[in-house]
């Protein structure tokens, strides 16, 4: 799940949402500050957004809170090489928690992840790394970031970092590099 604005992800629970708002947060890989809200009786709408880099949401985790100690997990494993059709996410506990995205919100995603397969048509392979360099993640269309490892030359890794992108079906000639 790619996105370069933010997510909005609605959970509904078993009970009225007003009696666990407190006690529920989200989690992602990348440590996102996640904003709430209530929707109806038993919806809870987490929403987040950030800047101009692509983020891609591969792993969520909702707890429930107790004394601010999480008492139980829910962790989710979201399909990334999937298109849009359903249900987003795939529990990998059983337990009594659900995510329903609205017809909307799939068809927003599965738009927007055509948009990123074009201008960001690597992001399945990153991170990519060697004893060399590694390649980090996209910072923007076509621009990937890339770090040196040790001291070695910029021009032979440029070589390498586009012999991998046209090696795996990129166009290499279209691609950037940022430098780190």
């Amino acid at each position: 799940m790619a996105s370069k604005r933010g997510f909005d992800i609605d959970i509904k629970f078993n009970t009225e949402a007003t009696d666990i708002f407190d006690l529920v947060e989200i989690k992602d890989n990348f440590g996102l500050r996640w904003e709430k809200g209530i929707y109806g009786t038993d919806l809870i709408n987490f929403s987040t957004k950030f800047g101009n880099e692509i983020m891609s949401l591969d792993k969520l985790e909702i707890n429930l809170l107790y004394d601010r100690r999480v008492i139980e997990s829910w962790s989710y494993n979201i399909p990334i090489d999937k298109n849009v059709t359903g249900p987003m996410v795939e529990p990998i506990l059983e337990k009594d928690a659900t995510f329903i995205p609205s017809e909307e919100d799939i068809k927003y995603f599965a738009e927007l992840q055509k948009v990123v397969d074009q201008e960001q048509p690597m992001w399945r392979l990153l991170p990519y790394e060697t004893e060399k360099f590694k390649i980090s993640h996209y910072i923007d269309t076509l621009t990937l970031v890339v770090y040196i490892k040790g001291n070695f030359e910029k021009t032979e890794i440029d070589t390498m970092v586009k012999n991998w992108i046209s090696e795996n079906n990129g166009d290499a000639s279209l691609h950037k590099i940022e430098w780190r």
